[in-house]
This record gives C-alpha cells, sequence and structure tokens, in this order.
C-alpha cells in the first residue's frame, strides 16, 4: 500500500521525521516495513524519488524517521525547546498534495491555548501549515510539528479529499 506523508529534514545525511501515524497500523514489525521514498519536488521539473530506509519510531513522540539510502547535504531543522506564550504569532512551513503540485504552504496563526499532558499541545486560532509541518516562534525557531489526530489526517495525498472536493474522479 502506498502513503504519502509530508516530512522535515532533520538531519544533514538525509535522516527525515515524519508522523507515526503514517506506519499504522503499528503493530506491524519494522522489518516488515519496506520500499520507502523520499520525495523532493521541484517548481521546473518532476519531482524525484530517492530510496530510503526506516530507521525507527518513536511512540512517545509520535514520529518516524526514514533515512535516505545515499548520504545527501540537506540542511536540517533544528529544534529548540521553547514554550510559546498565549497570543504569540507562530508560522508554519508545510507542503500541498500531489495534485497541488507538492507546492510550499506558509501560515500564520497566533496562539490561544496550551493544553498540558504527557505531549504538551499547543493550539491556535486557525490551522497551521498542514500535517507534518514544521512550527516556527517568532524568533524564526523551529519549536514543533503538526501531528495528526488520524491516519487519514497523516495522508498527504487523500483520495477521499479529491473526491469530495469534485477533484477526483
Amino acid at each position: 500500500q502506498d502513503l504519502t506523508a509530508a516530512g522535515v529534514v532533520v538531519g544533514d545525511d538525509g535522516l527525515v521525521m515524519l508522523p507515526l501515524a503514517i506506519l499504522s497500523p503499528q503493530l506491524v514489525p519494522d522489518d516488515q516495513m519496506k520500499n520507502f521514498k523520499i520525495i523532493i519536488p521541484s517548481d521546473t521539473e518532476d519531482e524525484t524519488e530517492i530510496d530510503a530506509t526506516l530507521v525507527g519510531r518513536d511512540e512517545r513522540s509520535n514520529i518516524a524517521l526514514v533515512k535516505a539510502a545515499q548520504p545527501q547535504h540537506w540542511k536540517a531543522v533544528h529544534f529548540v525547546n521553547a514554550r510559546p506564550e498565549i497570543g504569540q504569532q507562530l508560522y508554519s512551513a508545510g507542503i500541498l498534495p500531489k495534485d497541488a503540485g507538492y507546492k510550499t504552504r506558509v501560515d500564520s496563526e497566533s496562539v490561544s491555548a496550551i493544553l498540558r499532558g504527557p505531549v504538551p499541545e499547543v493550539m491556535t486560532d486557525g490551522p497551521l501549515g498542514g500535517v507534518g509541518a514544521v512550527v516556527f516562534n517568532d524568533k524564526q525557531e523551529a519549536i514543533g510539528f503538526v501531528q495528526p489526530a488520524t491516519l487519514n489526517e497523516a495522508l498527504l495525498d487523500r483520495p477521499d479529499e479529491a473526491m469530495q472536493q469534485g477533484r477526483g474522479g
């Protein structure tokens, strides 16, 4: 089954973080997960697919890690431990699905609430840049990652959504 999700480069050598939900069901052993690809979009050419392997998953953080099969020289996003404040402006950089050309999406919202729990959540007054988007504070520091609530939300290319919006056939 082919599933596509947005990811974030977190290692200069080609390590990419993505929502753990994409590896659902989580009962499938890592060694049975095969044929990972990292898709590099382009404004001038077709997207490039790079072979990758599953490095692991972290259920506590709800992330999975894949790594390009060949060493890469990508600029990684480095997250900082900075707690946002109510009313603070946040910015997110995500990606649109394939039928929108994998274009970059940037959104800006204000923090409306901070929820406590094992993994704290930040609520905003509107939607951030989609699941898998990096969240930046007003100091341009990467402070978060937009997580999905369900597997369906984790999927970048969702046939059901295209059908509902009249784009599918």
